[in-house]
């Protein structure tokens, strides 16, 4: 399908029409097969060719019966849910009162078929309760053992769920990246694995007459990995660059050093310069820093939204209530698009 009468958003005043081709998301209602593995290598983790940039197959569900109505205002909520450990209290808090409805849900750390979190599909549970479509992205197999015996093998990664279509699915291993992976002769006994690494999504989601380009991301979590957070960020931008209306990124990004740029003043944090330096705004900027603490053990702000047009109003972070599901909190605000305010 292609679109020629849409005017092009967040670039200030009105321009002159642009073509732009919507490949339309696919996916069906029902709950997925997990007994079907969406990575090649699942058969044989141990003979992967490569151990971090592994042949996975994005999933995809469409839960909306109807699209919402055009909107000028979108809530975006951003959960790192710790696997899933603890799904069904964030399935009771997100049908409370105190939980946002959000529009688009970027979220980071959700098993699919793994038995430490009850051979449950996390992404899936989630995007029905909250009747959304879904992407589901594998960053890592976990592969788990006795001796030289592969006893489990399941999938652990990212997802972006939306109440309004999406189109122009694009899932990518980040170029630079960080190996998981244990070789057979360092393994004990009793053993799990990864292979794999982080991954983007990115999305054309479709408001009315509107395109927002969207990016779900979890990026390197180690200490010594901060070169490498930094590149996956700046990738994450010019993938979105290469679309040309508004964009939006977030989820938990690592950025360990970003609270110390917010209580002095300083630009060093790599990840938030990588979106603040073309442009982007932090949705939760007006807090305090030490409001926006993300982490229940350290007092480091990693969940994170940014987008580069349209301004962030109302911004939360659920703590008390959340502490018992993850080790992240989860945040949202209310994103009002560009041209709602020309």
């Amino acid at each position: 399908m292609r679109w020629a009468a849409l005017m092009l958003v967040g670039c200030g005043s009105a321009q002159a029409p642009i073509e732009y081709e919507l490949d339309w998301m696919q996916g069906g209602s029902e709950a997925p097969d997990l007994s079907e593995r969406l990575c090649a290598e699942a058969g044989d983790p141990d003979a992967a060719e490569d151990v971090i940039f592994i042949d996975c197959a994005p999933e995809t569900g469409r839960l909306v019966e109807t699209a919402p109505a055009a909107t000028d205002t979108l809530t975006v909520l951003s959960y790192n849910i710790e696997r899933g450990h603890s799904l069904d209290g964030v399935l009771e808090w997100l049908a409370s009162s105190s939980a946002p409805s959000p529009d688009v849900f970027l979220l980071s750390e959700t098993d699919r078929g793994c038995s430490r979190t009850g051979s449950r599909h996390t992404t899936f549970e989630l995007a029905e309760a909250l009747q959304m479509d879904f992407v589901y992205a594998t960053e890592f197999m976990e592969v788990r053992g006795q001796g030289s015996e592969v006893t489990e093998v399941c999938e652990h990664g990212n997802a972006l769920l939306s109440r309004y279509p999406m189109a122009n699915v694009d899932v990518f291993r980040h170029a630079d990246n960080v190996s998981w992976y244990t070789a057979p002769e360092d393994r004990g006994s009793s053993w799990s694995t990864r292979l794999g690494g982080r991954v983007g999504i990115v999305a054309d989601i479709v408001v009315g007459d509107q395109i927002v380009h969207v990016s779900s991301l979890h990026l390197a979590s180690g200490a010594t990995d901060a070169d490498v957070r930094a590149a996956q960020a700046t990738e994450t931008v010019a993938k979105l660059a290469e679309r040309p209306f508004t964009r939006m990124g977030g989820g938990d990004l690592n950025a360990g050093t970003y609270v110390f740029d917010l209580q002095n003043g300083d630009e060093n944090d790599g990840v938030s310069q990588a979106f603040l330096t073309q442009g982007y705004t932090d949705s939760h900027a007006e807090l305090d820093p030490a409001d926006r603490i993300t982490l229940d053990e350290l007092p480091f702000v990693i969940d994170l939204i940014f987008a580069d047009a349209g301004s962030f109003a109302d911004p939360r972070i659920c703590r008390e209530d959340c502490e018992p599901f993850s080790d992240h909190y989860p945040i949202w605000a209310d994103w009002t698009l560009p041209a709602a305010l020309e």
